[in-house]
């Protein structure tokens, strides 16, 4: 922070009517619908800013995929199903995508509840996720499925331990998910479809049901 400028003022209530930036851009107008950048004349190199003005548009989840359609978004962030159909093909020399592998979509528990609380159940629902289909339903294929180990991929691939590409599996698999659950204090179900531990008064055999939040663009 310019001492000049916050000398005597309480940082964390002071308003900067004029901030100083040293960035190629500086906020030009505000409002809840769109904000704009305009390029900074003070920049170091303020004659190579080619692009002299930047819109950044509020754009809804329902109305982001016909706008990058109708060429009216030049630039976006996020998941778009059917990517070449809806955009590349429009113009195949220009419109281009690129889906990062940076990060996960986590199935989160309610670890304060039986019997998500347990190690063993939690295994055994993870090693029955298949998460190659997920990668080809959820995400039409664009990304590489999901690693157990909470690894990304394929940028931490050589991260992963061959003994951990041994143990878990993309495709789901029935028995490992049997031998996490059977062991002391397990009881298989008299359907045979599970276990549950035997000191514990659980449904025999339960179920959950993972839910889509509102507002997701994941299906559920």
């Amino acid at each position: 922070m310019p001492e000049h400028v916050y000398t005597g003022k309480d940082p964390m209530t002071f308003t900067d009517p004029n901030p100083i930036g040293t960035g190629p851009y500086t906020l030009d107008t505000f409002s809840p619908q769109v904000y704009t950048y305009k390029a900074n004349p003070t920049y170091w190199q303020a004659g190579k800013i080619s692009v002299k003005k930047i819109q950044f548009p509020t754009v809804s989840a329902n109305s982001f995929d016909s706008l990058l359609g109708q060429g009216r978004l030049d630039w976006s962030g996020g998941f778009v199903a059917h990517v070449d159909q809806i955009f590349v093909n429009k113009d195949k020399a220009h419109n281009q995508y690129w889906y990062p592998a940076d990060g996960l979509v986590n199935l989160v528990s309610n670890l304060k509840r039986a019997p998500l609380d347990s190690v063993p159940v939690r295994k055994a629902i993870s090693t029955a996720i298949d998460r190659a289909a997920l990668s080809k339903v959820a995400a039409l294929g664009y990304e590489t499925a999901a690693s157990p180990t909470g690894l990304v991929r394929p940028a931490r691939t050589t991260l992963i331990l061959i003994r951990n590409t041994k143990i878990f599996s993309s495709r789901p698999t029935r028995r490992p998910r049997t031998r996490c659950l059977t062991r002391p204090g397990y009881a298989r179900a008299r359907t045979g479809s599970g276990s549950v531990p035997a000191a514990r008064n659980w449904p025999s055999p339960f179920s959950y049901r993972a839910d889509s939040v509102t507002g997701s663009r994941w299906p559920g």
